[in-house]
């Protein structure tokens, strides 16, 4: 007699199906309820709240609905309870006195929270921009490895979302960026560049340079870059271009240089941009005195005079001790050569190429 009691009570304990199966077949004859088959059931009790029939979590006190979708129970136990499907099943009645037996989670099936995800998304979005790196540099093949292996149950954003995502970072910390000027008492130096995409085409980027006065130390910023349309006029337009951004910016009336290469449509550009300033603020804000040309572009179109010079003898030198394999020829002329320019002053390029134009191809 005491077996017959025993066994049905050991296995509602070991099967919490055959619970719910029991509690279905108890219910009114003429209606049948669905059963319950989703794994979050394991984690639920069925109770009563100022008379209302409800469900309960059962690890804490918090309770939901009947009709509670399966999601949200799958949310709070993830959250609060780090509990997912692979936890083994067991009894609400024996959860004090037995203890709950995990298997290894598989990592590909974790949820992650929609708080932790927009942080996750807001890092990329500045691990991009801080590496100057391109917006589809996230739909790369090793990227995608990448996060895969670290956060399995993230899904990553496409590269277009990026971008979309860095145009509205950028709004919020323009305008950051306005109030943080506003504060200075300082002077600004600008300086900007013509350059192309892989498309050829062409952008401008505008640099605010300044020093701080607690540190003394020189400061700059990359404050935007624009698009200008080429063809004629297109100096003016650039300057037109570079006058909005400082007017936006709110620091027209503390420009003290501007600096850019020596082409005519940079110049031009510097000279709208003085002329605007002029007519806004009625002085001479920006005078021809303070537009600079850059010396390193000065430099490089010097440096590129000066290789095309002496090409032809350097590309004269080249040929000797490359393409001459004769030993003759070699002993007569490489060994010479070499002797003469061991001998030579540091600087006495003139001499070499006086050399290398007697010496026949």
């Amino acid at each position: 007699m005491k077996s017959s009691v025993d066994t049905p009570l050991l296995n509602t304990i070991s099967s919490p199906n055959s619970m719910a199966s029991a509690s279905t077949s108890n219910t009114s004859k003429g209606k049948l309820k669905r059963q319950r088959t989703s794994w979050t059931n394991r984690h639920t009790i069925n109770t009563i709240v100022n008379g209302v029939s409800c469900r309960r979590c059962s690890h804490c006190s918090i309770t939901w609905s009947n009709n509670t979708s399966t999601g949200t129970l799958t949310k709070h136990l993830l959250e609060k309870h780090h509990i997912t499907n692979t936890s083994q099943p067991h009894s609400s009645s024996s959860m004090n006195t037995m203890s709950v037996i995990q298997h290894p989670i598989d990592m590909s099936k974790l949820l992650i929270s929609r708080a932790f995800e927009k942080k996750i998304d807001s890092s990329i979005t500045k691990y991009i921009i801080t590496e100057m790196l391109p917006h589809v540099h996230v739909e790369s093949l090793g990227f995608k490895q990448f996060m895969h292996d670290v956060l399995p149950g993230y899904g990553l954003k496409s590269a277009r979302t990026l971008k979309r995502s860095i145009g509205q970072m950028y709004v919020v910390i323009r305008q950051i960026v306005i109030s943080f000027l506003l504060t200075l008492d300082s002077r600004f130096a600008i300086t900007f560049d013509g350059w192309s995409n892989n498309n050829l085409k062409g952008f401008y980027p505008m640099t605010l340079h300044w020093v701080c006065k607690e540190t003394a130390k020189p400061m700059s910023m990359l404050i935007d870059f624009f698009h200008v349309f080429p063809g004629d006029g297109v100096g003016k337009r650039c300057g037109q271009a570079l006058f909005m951004r400082v007017k936006s910016f709110g620091i027209s009336s503390h420009i003290l240089s501007i600096t850019s290469d020596g082409a005519s449509d940079a110049i031009m550009a510097s000279n709208e941009l003085g002329r605007l300033l002029h007519d806004m603020h009625g002085n001479d804000i920006l005078p021809l005195s303070n537009m600079l040309r850059c010396m390193a572009h000065v430099f490089q179109l010097n440096i590129k005079v000066a290789l095309e010079v002496i090409s032809p003898s350097t590309i004269k030198l080249r040929n000797i001790f490359l393409s001459k394999r004769s030993s003759k020829v070699h002993e007569l002329y490489s060994e010479n050569i070499l002797d003469q320019c061991m001998s030579m002053e540091s600087g006495s390029h003139l001499a070499l190429i006086s050399l290398l134009d007697g010496i026949p191809p």
